[in-house]
């Protein structure tokens, strides 16, 4: 694994530009250890995704969400959310909870960048849609954004198998 992470890694800041990424042995240990269920594609990803960040030395901290969290047995220090770790679902449903980040950033943009599974969003979606009695414009709200992003929202939500019937949150009124 550690030969095709470096070839990966040299090709990808050969066709991007840009010096190739180091690995922390922590991190390199923690890539190790990971199962790759996506086999070599998934590997590839992740390494395009780590030079496209520009990372010049990768931490644990910047390793996508399911490689940390595959092996409990590899010690991974915690960090806090500012530090520029994703966090919890939990984490993240507080952070839109307390009205100062939007969706868009707390949740879109690590989505994009694969940090974010579809099942992360779908919980989000879940708790929200429990909070607004299955309200989506009243999701809205809650999620900090402008009503004007009603449409994008749900398009989102739909394109990537997110969207939640609301009939199931109204009936528990």
């Amino acid at each position: 694994m550690p030969l095709l992470l470096k070839h990966f890694v040299e090709s990808y800041a050969r066709r991007y530009n840009t010096v190739p990424c180091q690995f922390t042995d922590e991190a390199l240990a923690q890539l190790t250890a990971y199962d790759w269920p996506g086999n070599v594609r998934e590997l590839k990803n992740t390494a395009e995704r780590l030079v496209v960040r520009r990372h010049s030395l990768v931490t644990p901290a910047d390793l996508p969400q399911e490689v940390l969290s595959a092996r409990p047995a590899v010690a991974v220090v915690e960090t806090p959310v500012e530090s520029g770790r994703i966090g919890t679902r939990d984490e993240l449903l507080a952070r839109l909870l307390e009205g100062r980040e939007c969706f868009w950033s707390v949740v879109y943009d690590p989505f994009m960048s694969r940090d974010l599974t579809r099942d992360d969003i779908r919980a989000l979606v879940r708790a929200g849609l429990e909070r607004t009695s299955g309200s989506y414009s009243a999701l809205l709200h809650l999620f900090n954004m402008e009503s004007e992003d009603y449409k994008r929202f749900l398009n989102f939500l739909t394109k990537h198998q997110c969207h939640m019937p609301f009939q199931n949150f109204r009936m528990q009124l």
